[in-house]
């Protein structure tokens, strides 16, 4: 290899370099590769790579890395040097040839590894603002995830850099689509397919892609091990690909003076200096060092003088966030950037770095452009000023105040572990939750159900390896609606053919119009003689139950104007009968929705809003729409997320006296046929033409490539039947018939649902979306009990910081009975059984102990080891302990198979087993978070007082206690649980059995919610809007210490 060279290092944009020595001042350059090095030292280091003289841990890793310089090259036009990536290409490109625009430059002659371009593919994206790329597995890598992101990493660096080049910077994330399998309850085969986002990464140049893409696969094999973990049972089946989506990013770099907000500057705690050009960034870290409080201290000319103590070194000025942390490193601050919406102060940027100086500035921003702004005053700022005018610290990741700085300290050991975000706790007396929700009690008076059908058109793909890919085309669609007597309200709506969504939409918004007539007309009172004697003679309020006294109305249904009751004037107002009119589908989430969704961006006169659980998936949506001065809205939801089982099974559960909107819509039929859920052949119809086919299909027609199986022999003989029985003509009319069905079918399964609901816990579902949702408000409702919420945001995270999940695993993988009652016993052996053991009703077993409700408090953590033992099991008093315990070393052997206190560890490379580091062998390894089982010594460990007097008593040894939080406790959701699992005993359907199962089981994990987690999504529908956003940085919304309802 050549010895060393070095070129003069081009000037900054910005003009100033600072006080750099003659070595660091210029740039010494590999002649192998043109990768540039400030220090001489880091280049000779650099260049053992190409001579193998670098030391590697393993020397697969010396071969991955020589692979990487030898595989591709990248051919510069103006001077004929070859490249090992579009980064160095580029990066060359601007040093040596500044005049040549990076768009022009051309990638060399060679080309990706054999096979690759056939398993990738490029798309367009919705309104010309991203483009998807879709990389498949190969045979060997399909069946594994990690096999598959090591496989597509060199692919997907190498898209991101061209995606620079063309773009400029960009921004991106990955979406990996896979098929899980489980066996289902019956012994067959069930499946599912689930997507799995990546957060949103930015990249300026390519320097970031190594670190961001490890990060982002690291991140999807937690969602993966979260699915399965939640899902119990499932198998990956196959990697389907992975979507690799980026944009363009054009950031609002900040720049010239923009004039404050009045209410911000009125609050005197900014300073905002008056620069015409793009350094107010350079101004407001000067500003921060002279510490000058002039009057005029916006005027720039006091800090011209200085401006050559500020380094940029290759900064350009106006300066992103994104370059924040390089004018950290290179003046030594913490520069902290906050952001300011909506009279509203959050975090964009805070820093990682522990320096004693710290700069907070705050970007403001117009429709044109942002500027940087110093902030002098926090507290000023935060509007949180007291009449003392003692010191407050900060915590720049939630913007919490504390008067202590040693209670500062305490609360970042728990805050550093989450993301930036501007977290609101209760005010002191607005700390309580109980059940306000009165108008959930109100039947909605009208509530549609609907079901679409789609043809699987096959998509031919000229790419010999590539997996044949069906689209989903709706072909029909059916819809019934119900009124306020449980009835249909007109026949049910069928239709068949081409845009069946755009069709359904159309027709869908026109029941919306004479639904709205009916629900915002109001029928005026008529009273009776007999209800206007129940009127004077009622004492209580039927809604909060408290006594009337002199504050009285009477309370009349709106569209019959028939009496109710005598209310409390407050709770008339809140009893008002909403403006929503349910749509239900079920599996809106994962299917209807998808199709609804490409048509919904058309409806510019409505207002569009979603609940989402991913970018993708959303729990429901509305569009909504003002009728005089009204706002009546439809509301899209998933029955799926109240009932998680299929159709058939719920219509299975269901007895035949209840399906009363079936009889009513097949009179004088043989209702045998249609109370069970019919067979359609999916993949088969493909086509519109096959809707005139005059005879049923084969039974090989009604099989599924993604479950590999068919139908039964008995359920094509019903089908045939039903053929029969209706005198079909052609699968038009049948198609017509298993739609409406399904329709009817499911709106009596939900009304029944509905009516449960209403009569054991007076709510009507549909005013909730989901499951949990409906059971936290049913427990308030039933157990009337006011719960605390925390004010002091360390109380909160430190619980939150307990919480760790549940173990779930056999250590012992293979045990072989041999007993008697085996046909292979052996009397020579050791007797031996295997016993299954199984606890009932193990969540509610939980629920009715002792729980938290109030009194939250600190106390002092000097208390002694008799105390912490002496504690009642049933104390109404309890607590919750930080400690350090001690494992000692006699009791690992007894202890191996289920160690005590599971922690969540960080896995490093040198914790796995030699057999996972051997399958890791040619991978990058990212540590990752698991809760483990294991038999160190705990350190600073949060438990409940009962656990650790359990792991006392096994002997773990208590070192020393941290901190003690104590609190009020009592069995409140007892009676809740209790009266679910009675009504389960005594239910007379599986239908009832499973619904007060799923009312216990629901409430449980709404109790931990993790509202961290919830993801604000905006659909836009047009297009500059959505480049606009696009400019925006991310703020990061603010997270409240509520439980809300979903």
């Amino acid at each position: 290899i050549d010895n060393p060279v070095w070129d003069e290092a081009p000037s900054t944009s910005s003009g100033y370099r600072g006080s750099a020595s003659p070595e660091r001042s210029r740039h010494f350059v590999c002649p192998t590769c043109s990768k540039s090095f400030a220090w001489k030292k880091s280049l000779v280091m650099h260049m053992k790579i190409h001579t193998g003289e670098k030391s590697f841990q393993r020397k697969h890793c010396f071969a991955m890395h020589m692979q990487k310089h030898q595989q591709k090259k990248y051919d510069c036009r103006k001077c004929d040097r070859s490249f090992i990536s579009l980064h160095h290409l580029n990066q060359h490109v601007r040093t040596t040839h500044p005049e040549i625009k990076l768009t022009s430059v051309k990638r060399g002659t060679a080309s990706t590894p054999e096979g690759n371009s056939k398993r990738v593919r490029r798309e367009g994206g919705a309104l010309n603002t991203f483009t998807s790329t879709f990389f498949h597995p190969t045979e060997n890598s399909k069946k594994d995830f990690l096999l598959f992101f090591d496989e597509i990493t060199p692919q997907l660096k190498e898209k991101i850099e061209e995606e620079i080049q063309e773009k400029g910077a960009v921004k991106w994330y990955g979406v990996v689509k896979a098929v899980f399998k489980r066996e289902s309850e019956d012994g067959g085969e069930e499946r599912v397919t689930p997507y799995f986002r990546s957060n949103v990464q930015i990249e300026l140049v390519g320097d970031t892609i190594g670190d961001h893409v490890p990060v982002s696969f690291s991140k999807r094999l937690e969602a993966v091990d979260e699915f399965i973990r939640r899902g119990s049972g499932w198998i990956l089946d196959k990697v389907v690909h992975f979507e690799l989506c980026v944009a363009k990013y054009q950031p609002l770099r900040a720049s010239s003076y923009i004039i404050l907000p009045k209410k911000l500057a009125d609050k005197k705690a900014v300073l905002n200096i008056q620069n015409e050009d793009q350094k107010c960034l350079v101004w407001c870290l000067i500003a921060h060092k002279l510490n000058s409080l002039a009057h005029n201290s916006y005027r720039v000319s006091h800090y011209t003088p200085h401006e050559q103590e500020i380094k940029l070194d290759g900064v350009e000025c106006p300066v992103p966030l994104n370059k924040i942390p390089i004018v950290e490193r290179l003046n030594n601050l913490r520069i902290n950037v906050f952001g300011y919406e909506e009279n509203e102060v959050f975090p964009l940027y805070v820093s990682k770095r522990v320096d004693e100086e710290c700069v907070n500035l705050l970007l403001i921003a117009n429709e044109e452009t942002q500027h940087y702004c110093l902030i002098r005053n926090m507290s000023r700022l935060l509007g949180d000023l007291t009449k003392h005018k003692t010191k407050h610290h900060y915590c720049y990741r939630c913007l919490h105040r504390f008067a202590k700085v040693e209670i500062l300290k305490e609360h970042l050991q728990y805050c550093n572990d989450h993301s930036p975000q501007h977290i609101k706790m209760p005010a002191k007396g607005e700390n309580f939750i109980k059940f306000q929700n009165v108008h959930y009690q109100h039947p909605l008076p009208y509530i549609i159900y609907a079901d679409f059908e789609s043809l699987i058109v096959k998509e031919v793909h000229t790419s010999g390896n590539t997996e044949i890919i069906a689209r989903h085309e709706a072909c029909g669609y059916a819809y019934v609606i119900i009124g306020p007597d449980g009835r249909s309200v007109k026949p049910i709506a069928i239709y068949r053919g081409k845009n069946a969504v755009q069709h359904f939409m159309e027709n869908i918004l026109k029941e919306k119009e004479e639904l709205a007539a009916k629900l915002t007309s109001i029928v005026p009172i008529h009273m009776t003689p007999q209800d206007e004697l129940d009127f004077r003679s009622a004492t209580h309020c039927s809604i909060c139950k408290k006594a009337l006294k002199g504050d009285r109305v009477r309370d009349h249904d709106h569209q019959t104007g028939r009496y109710r009751a005598a209310l409390h004037s407050s709770c008339n107002l809140k009893f008002r009968l909403s403006k929503k009119i349910p749509v239900v589908f079920h599996n809106l989430k994962n299917y209807d929705g998808h199709l609804i969704m490409q048509e919904i961006g058309k409806l510019k006169d409505y207002e569009i809003s979603v609940v989402p659980t991913t970018m993708e998936k959303y729990v429901t949506f509305s569009l909504s729409k003002r009728y005089h001065k009204f706002k009546v809205s439809l509301n899209f939801i998933d029955s799926f997320q109240f009932l998680s089982t299929s159709l058939e099974k719920l219509v299975q559960n269901l007895t035949p006296d209840k399906f009363n909107i079936l009889n009513e819509n097949f009179p004088h039929h043989n209702m045998s046929l249609l109370l069970r859920k019919g067979v359609y052949p999916y993949e088969y119809m493909d086509s519109h033409q096959k809707f005139e086919e005059e005879r049923l299909p084969s039974i090989d027609s009604f099989e599924s490539t993604l479950t590999g199986s068919g139908i039964s022999d008995e359920d094509y003989r019903h089908a045939q039947t039903v053929w029969n029985y209706f005198n079909l003509k052609n699968m038009g009319e049948y198609h017509d018939l298993y739609v409406k069905c399904d329709v009817l079918q499911l709106a009596d399964v939900f009304e029944n649902f509905r009516k449960l609901c209403q009569h054991y816990y007076g709510l009507d579902c549909v005013n909730l979306f989901t499951a949990p949702g409906l059971a936290w408000q049913s427990s308030l409702k039933m157990t009337d009990q006011p719960l605390e919420l925390f004010t002091d945001i360390n109380m909160h995270m430190f619980v939150e910081k307990g919480i760790r999940g549940g173990i779930s695993v056999i250590t012992k993988r293979f045990s072989q009975a041999n007993n008697k009652y085996l046909p292979n016993f052996d009397a020579s052996k050791n007797i031996k059984h295997i016993i299954y053991l199984d606890c009932n009703n193990l969540y509610g077993a939980s629920m009715v102990e002792s729980l938290p409700y109030g009194g939250f408090e600190w106390i002092s953590a000097d208390v002694t080891l008799d105390w912490i033992q002496s504690i009642p099991q049933d104390s109404s008093e309890g607590y919750i302990f930080e400690v350090d315990l001690k494992y000692p070393e006699e009791l690992h052997d007894l202890h191996n198979d289920y160690p005590l206190a599971p922690e969540k560890m960080d896995i490093k490379f040198e914790d796995l087993s030699e057999f996972s580091k051997a399958v890791l062998n040619e991978m990058k390894y990212t540590p990752s978070t698991k809760l483990v089982p294991n038999l160190k010594d705990k350190k600073n460990y949060i438990t409940y007082y009962k656990n650790l007097q359990f792991y006392l008593k096994q002997g773990l040894k208590l070192e020393k206690v941290h901190k003690i939080l104590k609190f009020q406790q009592k069995p409140w959701l007892k009676k809740y649980i209790m009266f679910n699992t009675e009504q389960r005993k005594n239910s007379k359907s599986a239908f009832e059995k499973d619904f007060f199962k799923l009312m216990n089981n629901s409430v449980y994990g709404k109790t931990m919610e993790n509202i961290r987690n919830r993801v604000d999504v905006q659909l836009v529908n047009d297009e500059k809007k959505a480049q606009k956003l696009e400019l925006l940085p991310l703020p990061l919304k603010d997270l409240k210490s509520l439980i809300m309802s979903w």
